[in-house]
């Protein structure tokens, strides 16, 4: 098996074996990751933005605009998945939140 895979993408493995899928292709500095409880959303934050994508269509949808010198939004989803709290690094850390 071949494990040199592309490190810009967030794959899921099944534990049982089986086909590996990609959930979603980002640049990976400075990555910030978050899975919605319901497991149908996952929260991607870099350097260019903070992202919802929705893991059954793959859209995106931009939460927050990036900020060249920090990535740390340390997103979190709420426990019913309906809305998503974050960090703004530029704003000296903030917090704000956003619906989904």
């Amino acid at each position: 098996m071949n494990w040199s895979l592309p490190s810009s993408s967030i794959l899921t493995i099944p534990a049982s074996g089986g086909r590996i899928e990609t959930l979603v292709r980002v640049r990976p500095v400075g990555l910030n990751v978050a899975w919605a409880p319901d497991s149908r959303h996952l929260a991607v934050g870099s350097r260019h933005g903070l992202y919802v994508v929705d893991l059954g269509t793959g859209s995106r949808k931009l939460v927050a605009h990036g900020n060249e010198s920090s990535a740390d939004y340390s997103p979190s989803f709420s426990p019913d998945s309906n809305s998503l709290v974050y960090r703004l690094p530029r704003r000296g850390g903030a917090t704000s939140s956003s619906p989904i």
